[in-house]
């Protein structure tokens, strides 16, 4: 395990990590970041990266009530949601009180619950701490949003641009450049696209699973490709649940006594999880030049050829910046790698620390 999970590290040289909490989480960055450190802790603290605001995409897993003042089937603004939120309001969550896009954004401390876009309640100044797009119903396929009268995955980004031109003519452009650039764009969608618009919906008739799968990857991707252009610099995506663990499709299961996990949903989720990670991972590959490396694939030592061990020696010849260089010789990570090695597992390290 632990080998497999250094090598994971390794391919996205810990820009992006897999954490198996609730569901998988996936996270690249063009920062040394202290995101994997943040999430093993329970109460805010002040992060070494500046956090400037949390930036929320998604279907009902994170909507905070971007659907209340629209017709759609996917409403939670009515009892019992809310039951546990203070004053016992329904808010539009899918939750008895907050949800994790809330609680992200508490425990990174720029806003106690994360307001919706389309709140009118809401002003500019208290959406630059967080704000929500993240719409119940939506997904990475546009007809997952369309069956629901969801807000569109295309049309959340639409609002996202909305969203920047209004910081640009507050805080002018540079500012909003930085201001994004410490930002942490957090991101959920999948679960409708495979439960409910492959399964009970046309797309079945058009792709076999595999073939739907790697339509939403490549939607996902464009997605995160985009988000990037416009100046995200932090991005956390949220892989799909073990979806046959739901109580809606788990009951069979539950009654056969069978694990959940074994559920064809849940299987389906998994395999989503994977190729998201790899698309990530090859992504985070392309990012690298904006963390500060030249050369990804060619050693420092030797400079391209197989120097590693005895063969790298004082006969070879040497990169003169290291700092440019993910590889020290053809297998071994620079000091510079090491580091940001380190501070994607330094949580980790923390749990094993006596408090």
């Amino acid at each position: 395990m632990a080998s497999l999970y250094w090598y994971r590290l390794m391919a996205s040289l810990s820009k992006i990590n897999v954490s198996l909490l609730l569901f998988v989480i996936f996270f690249f960055s063009t920062h040394d970041s202290t995101m994997v450190e943040a999430k093993y802790r329970t109460s805010s603290k002040n992060l070494t990266n500046k956090v400037s605001a949390l930036i929320v995409f998604g279907d009902s897993y994170f909507d905070t009530g971007n659907n209340n003042d629209f017709f759609s089937i996917a409403k939670s603004n009515h009892k019992p949601y809310g039951i546990d939120f203070p004053f016992q309001i329904p808010t539009g969550r899918f939750s008895n009180g907050v949800n994790l896009a809330d609680i992200i954004a508490s425990y990174l401390g720029v806003t106690e619950f994360v307001p919706a876009y389309l709140d009118k309640t809401k002003d500019l100044q208290t959406l630059m701490a967080g704000v929500n797009f993240a719409s119940a119903g939506s997904g990475y396929d546009q007809l997952s949003g369309q069956q629901s009268n969801a807000i569109l995955i295309q049309k959340q980004f639409e609002y996202f641009k909305e969203y920047k031109t209004k910081l640009e003519l507050s805080m002018g452009q540079i500012g909003t450049q930085l201001h994004l650039e410490n930002a942490v764009f957090l991101i959920n969608y999948g679960t409708n696209d495979i439960v409910t618009t492959y399964f009970y919906g046309h797309r079945k008739k058009q792709f076999t699973i595999e073939g739907y799968l790697q339509f939403l990857l490549q939607n996902a991707m464009n997605f995160f490709q985009g988000l990037f252009d416009l100046g995200a610099r932090r991005i956390v995506v949220a892989g799909l649940l073990p979806t046959g663990c739901t109580p809606v499709l788990g009951r069979s299961n539950s009654v056969l006594k069978k694990p959940c996990l074994l559920n064809l949903y849940s299987n389906l989720s998994s395999d989503f999880n994977k190729k998201l990670q790899d698309g990530i991972n090859s992504m985070q590959l392309e990012f690298l030049k904006y963390n500060g490396y030249e050369f990804t694939d060619i050693a420092c030592c030797g400079l391209g050829f197989t120097d590693v061990g005895l063969f790298c020696n004082f006969l070879s010849k040497i990169c003169t910046d290291r700092s440019q260089f993910v590889y020290f010789d053809n297998f071994h990570p620079t000091q510079k790698t090491y580091q940001i090695l380190f501070n994607a597992i330094r949580g980790v390290i923390d749990l094993m620390i006596p408090t």
